[in-house]
């Protein structure tokens, strides 16, 4: 599998920091807030921080499903594609 531009062309290091921080990175730091918050906190931010976090990956799949690109992709301008060797 290779992470290239919507073009087809390489991608740039900032597109694929990008990729990873919007499909990986967002997701795993709002799951972990949401429960330092309901361990710690006495308001009701933590479910609604999981909730964006839940509502992330379920975006993912819906992007994956309508577009066959994550949301990560479409938002990054890159592409995953098989390479034959």
């Amino acid at each position: 599998l290779v992470v290239e531009a919507r073009d087809g062309g390489p991608a740039t290091t900032g597109q694929c920091v990008a990729r990873s921080l919007v499909k990986f990175a967002l997701p795993w730091e709002l799951g972990h807030q949401s429960v330092i918050r309901f361990a710690f906190g006495r308001d009701r931010s933590g479910a609604a921080l999981g909730l964006l976090a839940q509502g992330l990956i379920l975006l993912q799949g819906a992007a994956v499903i309508a577009a066959r690109r994550t949301y990560a992709d479409l938002l990054t301008g890159t592409r995953v594609t098989h390479r034959r060797r």
